[in-house]
């Protein structure tokens, strides 16, 4: 038997991104590629690593909603579950009367389609 200690697995490179990390990376820069290339790739990135996070918080745990949330971020503002022009996307995250994130995903996307209809522009307009 093998035993590796500490020290030798610190020399091994980890992991830069996660998979679902690359795969949203990849969906974001070819849907929004004005916006990332004004970001920057790091910004990007970090963008993403937040919204993977905090997607989870409201029981969001498929990978496809995961990524549902991340465009949101990219299409209503990096904090849009905050902003206070916004409120309705803060209610609906935190509405209890949702079964599961994909309930809340599919809920935040019909509003934000009306949104963008009733104004002819952005979601949050």
């Amino acid at each position: 038997m093998v035993i590796i200690r500490k020290e030798q697995m610190d020399v091994f490179p980890r992991p830069v991104a996660s998979d679902l990390e690359c795969r949203i990376h990849t969906h974001v820069t070819r849907t929004f590629p004005a916006q990332c290339d004004a970001l920057g790739d790091p910004e990007v990135r970090r963008r993403i690593r937040a919204g993977m996070a905090r997607a989870r918080r409201y029981a969001i745990e498929s990978h496809y909603d995961i990524m549902r949330f991340v465009d949101l971020l990219f299409l209503l503002g990096p904090e849009f579950e905050t902003d206070g022009d916004l409120p309705w996307a803060k209610e609906i995250l935190n509405d209890p009367s949702a079964r599961d994130g994909t309930e809340r995903l599919d809920r935040l996307y019909e509003k934000t389609r009306r949104r963008r209809g009733e104004t002819g522009a952005g979601a949050g307009a």
